[in-house]
């Protein structure tokens, strides 16, 4: 690509192609979603040939995966991202529904109701909160904290139990379905319709969006006729894979050095990470171990990017936060602004060595169980975020 130039600034990439201005390409931040950087496209690029080389170039500069959202029915635009290597990772449906629509059962089934600070909804909003986790993480999984959640959910859950558990339930507000939830089709089906029918009652016409990741949400489409397909989609370009660089082979410092035992490349799972020996110029021998973790997955904000151990007969030197100090230019190179630092809450040496390095806690939490790393009995995590200046 001899022929094209990019002038990145600040939130704004200017595409030039034989010196002439060929279009701009704008990015953001979602502070709940921020695996992905957004773009907002200046398709005047339409015309461009080498679209994927154009991204991959975009992508390996911003070091994250590139997102954009667009209507099905711009097609034109649709087929200039497919050319371009995006991939659509979701349909959303929005769906606005009249009663001579509604081609389910009449379904007299009784429905309940909880509100903001009762026990149910409470209960209701955590389980709400894993699965949005887990049917976004393979897009562009949530990273805020529990609490970002729950205060965009609508203060009332209609629901049902079976054997005294909750089995259903939909966020409502108004004619409003907001997020739902079963424990398998076959209930949540029967649910939906009760609800529909409870709804109805009161309104003329019901509202709600349904993505295609999502087997309730789109099962709750399929009761309703004619129905417009077209779909709100997010496309994802991913940027490719953390390369191993000899220049982080070892880092100097003053007072400490860090000699590379070994890098591993990552996987849907874990993400690339370098690992280290610690070694104190003072001891000119090994004292521990730390890690730094390079990008974001839905498990790196449990897992942290940064895993150090120090040896017992070694511990309250300080090495860990000297070690720490020493990696985070290795995730400023790979374009992170921000890490993520995990520990035990009671693992009072950890957590005061993150704090003096001015991270700021997010949340205390046990993390869910399809986290990779969760175990029966694991203690409640400290969640600590630190911005790299």
């Amino acid at each position: 690509m001899k022929d094209t130039e990019f002038n990145f600034d600040g939130q704004s990439i200017t595409v030039f192609i034989k010196k002439e201005n060929a279009g701009t390409i704008r990015w953001s931040i979602n502070p709940y979603h921020n695996r992905n950087y957004y773009l907002d496209i200046d398709f005047v690029l339409l015309n461009f040939a080498e679209t994927k080389e154009l991204f991959q170039e975009i992508a390996c500069k911003l070091k994250k995966p590139l997102q954009v959202m667009l209507s099905s029915a711009e097609k034109e635009k649709v087929a200039f991202l497919e050319s371009a290597g995006f991939v659509c990772k979701r349909k959303c449906y929005e769906t606005e529904a009249e009663k001579q629509e509604y081609i389910g059962q009449i379904c007299e089934r009784e429905i309940q109701y909880a509100y903001a600070g009762q026990d149910i909804y409470k209960q209701c909003c955590e389980l709400m909160l894993n699965r949005y986790r887990l049917l976004h993480k393979a897009i562009n999984p949530w990273t805020g904290s529990r609490e970002d959640f729950f205060k965009e959910l609508p203060d009332c859950v209609a629901y049902t139990c079976i054997g005294g558990e909750v089995s259903c339930f939909a966020f409502i507000e108004d004619a409003e379905i907001a997020y739902v939830y079963g424990r398998n089709i076959s209930e949540f089906r029967l649910f939906a319709q009760a609800l529909v029918t409870e709804l109805f009652k009161k309104n003329e016409e019901i509202t709600f969006e349904s993505d295609d990741c999502d087997e309730m949400a789109m099962e709750l489409k399929q009761l309703f006729k004619n129905q417009s397909e077209e779909s709100y989609n997010t496309y994802v370009f991913e940027v490719p894979r953390v390369q191993y660089n000899e220049k982080y082979t070892t880092l100097t410092g003053d007072e400490m050095e860090l000699r590379l035992i070994h890098f591993e490349q990552g996987n849907d799972v874990e993400i690339p990470y370098y690992w280290y020996e610690i070694i104190p110029k003072e001891l000119n021998k090994p004292v521990g171990k730390i890690s730094i973790r390079l990008g974001d997955n839905y498990h790196s904000y449990y897992n942290g990017h940064i895993g150090y151990e120090v040896d017992e007969e070694y511990r309250g030197h300080g090495y860990s936060y000297q070690a720490a100090k020493m990696v985070l230019p290795v995730a400023k190179e790979h374009g992170m602004n921000r890490i993520y630092l995990v520990c035990d809450e009671d693992n009072a040496a950890s957590y005061k060595a993150i704090e003096k390095l001015g991270a700021e806690l997010v949340e205390k939490v046990v993390p869910p169980k399809d986290y990779f790393g969760w175990y029966e009995g694991m203690p409640v995590q400290k969640i600590y975020r630190l911005e790299i200046l």
